[in-house]
């Protein structure tokens, strides 16, 4: 049984595989060690390249996941499949400094206290390189905005470099989320104020092969992260989503029957329900495929396929809409209320349906 684990999660990262594991056997020359790269059956075939690795060297291992994505539920899944003391988790892109892995697993034998050891770049001898001026302005209001969430055990807890006790890991593990591509965050906000954390300073190094996953869905997924850790235990992420696109999908309705009530008169409000229905489903539709199942995202081709099936599956939603609605406005009741109610009954239905019919597992 090795006693340190090395968790590489990979998604197009096949250039970096060889490079990277000749680094890690160099630093790590003189201690009892394993790498368990896990892939989310990347495009460029990842996978296979560190299978032959694995037949050069059976202290390497690979967890190839097939219909599963996210790298923080990539690394856990990874954490989880071995029996070392101590786990590792690095990227595979070779920006995290592999020469200071010695240095955490000292802090961690030195110090029985201590539940993670945490690189930082942000605490005294680290550095973030050459980022850019935006890079560090996100970076820097992530920091800032899980500090608002009470996060306050480490300089920099947007960090995907750190090392922990497995004993530590088996405790939290069942209170992790697995969303997005903060896993320390998850981590220190599930484990509580309790967490005894050290950290060990890096520089960040300039990525050489691949492209950076950084990007509008590394934004979301911390939302989500922060909302989940917050919030979940009242209310299923899923649904806070679902509350969220459809506000605003609300909001969009409304604002188009105002617009067409003021131009044609309550006299066509049935017409009026209709125009402002078809037009949100379009708008519903790009919100829930950025948002809601972001998991299951249609790109290319099928997203235009994909919009018309859901509006083919959205028919019935609509038709429902528009009667709920003239209904409840031939009561006498105001449009406002009228349309708000057709517009939910029609929003309720079609998110039921195109979750099963449009986004399911593919």
């Amino acid at each position: 049984m090795p006693r340190l684990s090395v968790i590489i999660p990979t998604y197009k990262e096949a250039k970096n595989i060889s490079p990277l594991y000749e680094k890690l056997k160099a630093v790590l020359v003189n201690l009892d060690w394993e790498l368990v790269f896990v892939d989310d059956h990347s495009p460029d075939l990842t996978y296979r390249t560190v299978g032959e690795l694995c037949a050069q060297d059976k202290r390497v291992r690979l967890v190839h996941r097939i219909h599963r994505k996210g790298l923080s539920s990539a690394t856990i899944e990874g954490m989880l499949s071995v029996t070392s003391e101590f786990i590792a988790v690095m990227d595979a892109d070779m920006q995290h400094d592999e020469a200071v892995l010695p240095k955490m697993l000292q802090q961690l034998t030195d110090n029985p206290g201590t539940d993670i050891v945490i690189g930082s770049r942000y605490t005294d001898g680290g550095s973030t390189g050459e980022w850019s001026a935006l890079r560090k302005l996100v970076s820097k209001t992530g920091t800032a905005l899980t500090g608002f969430f009470g996060v306050r055990a480490t300089t920099d807890p947007m960090s995907g470099f750190f090392m922990l006790r497995a004993s530590f890991l088996e405790k939290i593990a069942p209170n992790l989320s697995g969303i997005g591509f903060k896993i320390l965050l998850d981590i220190i906000m599930s484990a509580g104020k309790n967490i005894k954390t050290a950290e060990v300073p890096y520089t960040f190094k300039k990525r050489v092969h691949g492209e950076s996953k950084l990007g509008i869905d590394t934004i979301l997924d911390l939302g989500f992260l922060l909302a989940d850790k917050r919030f979940g235990a009242l209310l299923p992420l899923r649904f806070l989503l679902f509350i969220l696109v459809g506000g605003i999908g609300m909001l969009i309705h409304l604002g188009i029957m105002y617009a067409l009530e003021q131009f044609y008169g309550h006299r066509f409000f049935a017409d009026n329900q209709l125009i402002a229905g078809t037009v949100t489903i379009a708008f519903n539709y790009l919100l829930d495929n950025l948002i809601t199942f972001k998991e299951n995202r249609r790109r290319g081709a099928a997203f235009f396929f994909g919009l018309i099936k859901f509006y083919l599956v959205c028919a019935i939603g609509l038709l429902g809409n528009v009667l709920i609605s003239v209904s409840i406005y031939n009561y006498e009741f105001h449009w406002v209320l009228a349309a708000m109610a057709g517009a939910f009954y029609g929003g309720f239905v079609n998110f039921s349906l195109s979750r099963i019919l449009i986004w399911k597992d593919r």
